[in-house]
C-alpha cells in the first residue's frame, strides 16, 4: 500500500515490524493494562497487542482511508482473504477503539494516561512526520504516561543507513533528556542465528531499523532472556514466534547489546531535537535536491500542525 508514492505497508513486513513492537514494548513495560497507538496504517500493531491481557487499545491512524481499506477487505474473498486474516480482529474487538485524527493533536487535547504509548510513523521525510520527533512532543508523550509508563518509536537504523546517523543521535539525546531510561533493541526476525559466534556481532545482520524504549522505570533494562521468557510462555499465541524460543531470546539481547555497543556507546553528537532546530535538519536531509536553506524556522500551529515562519 502506497500513499503519496511512499510504501505505508507490506504483507512481507508486517510481522517482522509489528511482532516485535508489539512485544518489546508489551513485556518491557511493568504494568500495562491500556496502550496508545500513534500510527499504526492498516493496523497490524494493534492486532498483535489484541493477543495481550489489555483492558483497551486506542489506534490513532490520521489516514481513514487505510483504516477504510483493511475494513473493505474484511469482506472480500479470493485474493485478499490474506487482509481478512491480519485485520478482521481490530474491527471485532471491542478493546480497540480506532480513531481516525491526527496523533499529534490527539495527545495534546487527550485527558487519557497510557501505560504505553507507541509512536508508528514513517520516519521523518517531512515536517508533518518531523514534529513527532522532537522534545515538545516527547514532552506531551511524557506527560500523557502513568507511573512506570513506556514510550517506544522505531528508528531506521545507523549500520544499514549510516546517513541516518547525525538524526537518530539527536532522536536518543531527546529521549535522554526527558526519560530517565533508555533502551535499544532490534528486530528479532533480523537477527541472525549463529551456532559459534565469534563475538555478539555475529548475531547483527542488516537490521534495517532499531526499537527505542523509553521510561522513568527502570524496569525496561531489567528484562533479560530468563525474565521475558517467564513472561511469554503463559501467551500460547507466541509459542510458535522467535519470541517465544528461548534461544532467539538469548540472540535478541545479544544482537541488541552489540548494535548499541556499536552504535551509541561513545557518540559526541549533543544535538536535541527541538522544533526550530533539529526539524529544518530532518527536513534538509530529506529535501537535499531542492536546495533547502537550513535557517529556515517553523512553528506549531493551533491544530499542532508544523508552518514556514520564515527562509
Amino acid at each position: 500500500v502506497y500513499i503519496d508514492r511512499v510504501l505505508q505497508y507490506s504483507t512481507m513486513d508486517d510481522i517482522i515490524h509489528n511482532d516485535s513492537m508489539a512485544n518489546i514494548s508489551y513485556f518491557l513495560t511493568r504494568e500495562p493494562k491500556n496502550a496508545l497507538i500513534i500510527g499504526g496504517g492498516l493496523g497490524g500493531l494493534a492486532r498483535e497487542l489484541l493477543k495481550f491481557d489489555l483492558e483497551s487499545i486506542d489506534f490513532v491512524e490520521i489516514e481513514p482511508e487505510l483504516t477504510k481499506l483493511a475494513r473493505m477487505n474484511i469482506l472480500d474473498t479470493g485474493e485478499t482473504k490474506v487482509f481478512v486474516d491480519l485485520f478482521a480482529k481490530i474491527f471485532s474487538d471491542e478493546r480497540c477503539n480506532i480513531i481516525n485524527e491526527d496523533g499529534f493533536k490527539y495527545l495534546k487535547e487527550t485527558k487519557k494516561k497510557y501505560d504505553m504509548i507507541i509512536l508508528d510513523v514513517q520516519s521523518p521525510s517531512n515536517l508533518q512526520l518531523a514534529r513527532f520527533f522532537t522534545k515538545e512532543y516527547f514532552q506531551m508523550v511524557k506527560a500523557k504516561l502513568n507511573p512506570g509508563g513506556t514510550f517506544m518509536l522505531p528508528l531506521l537504523d545507523s549500520l544499514t543507513f549510516p546517513g541516518e546517523k547525525a538524526l537518530n543521535y539527536s532522536v536518543h539525546n531527546t529521549l535522554k533528556e526527558e526519560f530517565a531510561y533508555k533502551r535499544v533493541l532490534l528486530p528479532i526476525y533480523h537477527i541472525k542465528k549463529v551456532a559459534e559466534p565469534r563475538n555478539d556481532k555475529d548475531y547483527i545482520k542488516r537490521p534495517y531499523f532499531e526499537l527505542v524504549i523509553s521510561s522513568d522505570d527502570d524496569y525496561i533494562n531489567q528484562m533479560d532472556v530468563e525474565k521475558m521468557h517467564g513472561k511469554i510462555k503463559g501467551y500460547d499465541a507466541l509459542n510458535m514466534s522467535p519470541f517465544g524460543q528461548r534461544q532467539y531470546l538469548r540472540f535478541f539481547f545479544k544482537a541488541a547489546r552489540a548494535y548499541s555497543d556499536e552504535v551509541y556507546s561513545d557518540y559526541a553528537y549533543e544535538g536535541v531535537s527541538t522544533l526550530d532546530k533539529m526539524v529544518p535538519l530532518y527536513y534538509k536531509w530529506e529535501n537535499s535536491r531542492k536546495n533547502i536553506n537550513p535557517s529556515v524556522r517553523f512553528e506549531w500551529t493551533d491544530s499542532g500542525g508544523v508552518k514556514v515562519v520564515s527562509e
